[in-house]
Parts: C-alpha cells; structure tokens; sequence
C-alpha cells in the first residue's frame, strides 16, 4: 500500500510540474488529457493487478455460472414435469367423469411419473373413486387408463361408508 501511495503521489507531482510548465496553445489541452490519464492509470493499478490475479474476469462478474444455470435447468424441468401432471391428471379425470355422467371432482387420479433422463413415462395410476362415482364400472376405468396411459391401475374407493 505504501508504494501504491508512493507512486501515486509521484505521478499527481510530475502530471502537475508538467502541466505547469507545458506553453499554452493548442498543445497545452493535449498535455492535459494525457497527464489526467496517467494520473487514472495510477490510481486504477491496483484493481489491475487484482484483476489480472484471479483466472477470469467472468467470475467475478458472474460468478459460477455453469452451476447457476444447471439449478435453474433443474428447477425448471421439476416445474414443467410437476405442472405437466397436474394437466394430465386432470384431463384424465374430467374424461372419465364425462364418460360415467358424473361431476368434476367426482374421481380423482393420481399419477406416478418416471423421468429417465430423456422421456418422462407414467409409472403408476391410482383412481380414487368418490361416494358420488361408487357406480363407476371398475373395468371400464382399467381399460380407459390402460389405453390412455399405457399403464395398469388401481383403484381405491374414497369415504364409502359415510
């Protein structure tokens, strides 16, 4: 810090003798910009070297990136997988509600999702059949879910003996 100061106070003394003895003209605004970027020279060196010591400028503008943008694509894949369910689940229940005549809400789905990586496939699907939907055909419900899903499902019966 001492010679930073040293040298700082050396280049302010000969920028100010060399102003000072410069003959005034049209040169004389010239040696003023130069003295004036010799003495921003000086007091920027220290954020030079600093800078030149660390592996690159972009990490210290911003930092790790590559593990900021591998979150961001983890948080947002889990959104879009987590959002894409709750579409499908519903879709699937307003069908089979439509096709036994019964109101929304009446069945409900709950769909197991498997994500390998590349695909995301249903793994499991429970049919939880409310006391309205009790008259739903079992194997009417198997066999639409098993076409539109490709997979088996159970089914549970909700609150039957209220």
């Amino acid at each position: 810090m001492k010679e930073y100061l040293i040298t700082l106070f050396l280049v302010c003394l000969v920028s100010a003798i060399v102003k000072t003895a410069s003959p005034e003209g049209a040169m004389k605004k010239y040696i003023d910009i130069l003295c004036s970027v010799c003495v921003i020279s000086a007091v920027i060196l220290p954020i030079s070297t600093e800078i030149s010591s660390i592996d690159s400028i972009s990490q210290v503008l911003f930092g790790d990136m590559d593990t900021e943008s591998e979150n961001y694509d983890e948080i947002y894949n889990n959104y879009l997988l987590e959002h894409s369910k709750e579409n499908a689940e519903r879709v699937l229940e307003e069908e089979l509600c439509r096709l036994f005549g019964k109101q929304n809400g009446a069945i409900g789905i709950h769909l197991g999702l498997q994500d390998d990586g590349v695909s995301v496939s249903v793994s499991s699907v429970k049919v939880i059949l409310t006391p309205a939907a009790i008259d739903c055909a079992p194997r009417i419900i198997e066999e639409h879910l098993l076409e539109r899903t490709g997979c088996k499902c159970e089914i549970i019966y909700d609150n039957i003996n209220e």
